[in-house]
């Protein structure tokens, strides 16, 4: 009798151990420490002065309660010299610089194919293949196998693509006729997607861009119709209001947050990236719309919380570069400052290697030039040469500040390294130049600004995280946009991108250590 007790017993207890076993399964240990669902928001273009700049203009449940009640960053800052907007997502993404994850810059010139090519390829099949290495969310597909639900939007195709991942459940944009859209490299569209988009469309139809709280009788900011209304609403509040109100649709479609599985949004806002190519930092426009993400992000708010999701809700705000002002405001200023012609650059480069027969210029794509097939076959002597006698060359030209090879550079200290992070072999031509400050890539008649250089004004932005795994503290020194990966993989308890390179931002996080993320449920 006895040992038929003790064999109960140790059966009980085998039982309990396994039913523990399966309880810790079906939720994963992860599930009392992270976040239910992490909303990331990416600007396109946010400079980090302007949560100062406009502070007056905010309300107190945007970004003054993130700033208020969770962690903010006023300077992180994207440590090398292409601050452009794939190139920014990219390192948002993975944790690492373009020298690792490969996106250097929105597009380059590949020679193999003698084209130039976008960052996320072609235009009618945007895809990430072009990115080395895993990102933050790869690493939540994995540590889940696949459970959690990871949904990327975006007005820029750029941004949805690049943040996302490799196998996001879904990843939408806008298109060029404003219509939302995925590739066939992803998922179909989602029914609710669909639903919303039939609803919601971008038909072209007369609308006024009227600044937030003015007088009834004030005249619009701008007017958008004609030809050009789908470039501005995508350059507009209008445009961003859409991916709220879509991450809304997404948040019940998909039930994101209703379980202890942990759930992405991410949410890109490309507007401020297209408004400041034509207005600059500083405009009227500019302000608005700074200060309509602020009302959005304070509806969402609101909205998260009538639903009773807020308090398993992190929300994460930043942008992928900053830009400078327009021409015009750089010089009513009396700074030095102006338009760099690529073109004329690459003739009077090209017109330098006389010295180096059967060697030219190919193609000049800011900020990256390639020279002929011939240059390869050079010994690495003679190809400093030609770097050198080209770089010599571009320094003549007002504007261009510094040269960059892995062999050869005329940058040195903190900029020589800015340089060696962005350049990856193959993508960054044979070698790279930077412009000085307040010089700009000429484009679009000379009239718009653009981003791009290694300047405080391009490289820095705001970081902010809100909800009870944060810590509140504000900090203004300066923090690596390489961090940020890291940091969110300790919030949802992954492992860290495998190009990551910096260090977690412990000092946001209310807690030091994270448990990992468990495995999914048995089927």
């Amino acid at each position: 009798m006895a040992g038929n007790t003790q064999t109960f017993q140790l059966t009980r207890a085998g039982g309990i151990f396994a039913w523990l076993f399966a309880f810790a399964v079906v939720c994963p240990a992860v599930s009392a420490q992270a976040p239910r669902l992490t909303i990331w928001i990416v600007a396109d273009q946010f400079r980090a002065d302007y949560l100062q700049r406009y502070a007056l203009d905010f309300g107190p449940d945007g970004f003054r309660r993130m700033q208020n009640e969770g962690a903010a960053f006023h300077r992180m800052r994207f440590d090398y010299t292409e601050t452009f907007t794939s190139s920014g997502a990219a390192t948002l993404a993975t944790g690492a610089y373009p020298e690792t994850h490969g996106i250097v810059a929105d597009s380059w010139y590949d020679r193999r194919s003698g084209e130039v090519v976008q960052a996320i390829g072609e235009r009618q099949l945007p895809t990430p293949t072009s990115l080395s290495g895993s990102s933050l969310a790869d690493e939540l597909n994995l540590a889940t196998s696949g459970q959690s639900r990871i949904v990327s939007i975006a007005d820029d195709p750029r941004l949805a693509v690049l943040l996302a991942g490799h196998r996001p459940l879904a990843c939408l944009w806008r298109g060029e006729q404003g219509e939302i859209r995925t590739s066939s490299y992803y998922a179909p569209l989602p029914q609710w997607a669909t639903d919303y988009d039939a609803r919601n469309r971008v038909n072209g139809a007369r609308r006024e861009w009227r600044a937030l709280r003015a007088a009834d009788d004030a005249p619009p900011l701008r007017v958008l119709e004609g030809e050009r209304y789908v470039r501005q609403y995508l350059a507009s509040p209008f445009a961003v209001e859409d991916v709220f109100s879509l991450a809304r649709a997404a948040i019940e479609g998909e039930q994101m947050g209703q379980d202890d599985v942990p759930d992405l949004l991410i949410l890109g806002l490309g507007a401020p990236g297209l408004l400041s190519l034509e207005t600059g930092a500083y405009s009227p426009l500019m302000r608005d719309l700074a200060v309509k993400i602020d009302s959005d992000i304070a509806a969402l708010f609101a909205w998260l919380d009538e639903r009773y999701l807020l308090d398993d809700t992190a929300v994460v705000f930043t942008a992928t570069h900053g830009v400078p002002p327009r021409k015009t405001d750089v010089a009513r200023a009396n700074l030095p400052g102006g338009a760099v012609d690529g073109e004329r650059l690459a003739q009077g480069v090209g017109q330098a290697l006389g010295d180096f027969p059967g060697i030219r210029v190919e193609k000049y794509v800011f900020p990256f030039l390639s020279f002929n097939d011939a240059f390869s076959s050079l010994s690495t002597d003679q190809r400093v040469s030609v770097v050198r006698a080209a770089g010599a060359a571009a320094l003549e030209f007002p504007g261009v500040q510094a040269f960059y090879d892995p062999e050869a550079s005329s940058a040195l200290g903190e900029a020589y390294r800015r340089m060696s992070n962005g350049f990856y072999a193959g993508r960054s031509g044979d070698m790279m130049l930077s412009y000085a400050p307040f010089y700009v890539e000429y484009y679009g008649g000379g009239s718009g600004t653009s981003s791009g250089s290694g300047h405080s004004y391009d490289t820095d932005v705001p970081l902010l995280l809100l909800g009870s795994w944060f810590r509140t503290v504000e900090n203004d020194q300066i923090v690596d946009a390489a961090s940020l990966a890291p940091t969110l993989a300790r919030l949802l308890g992954t492992a860290m991108p495998s190009g990551a390179s910096q260090r977690v931002l412990t000092e946001s996080l209310a807690a030091s250590e994270r448990t990992p993320a468990g495995p999914p449920a048995p089927e």
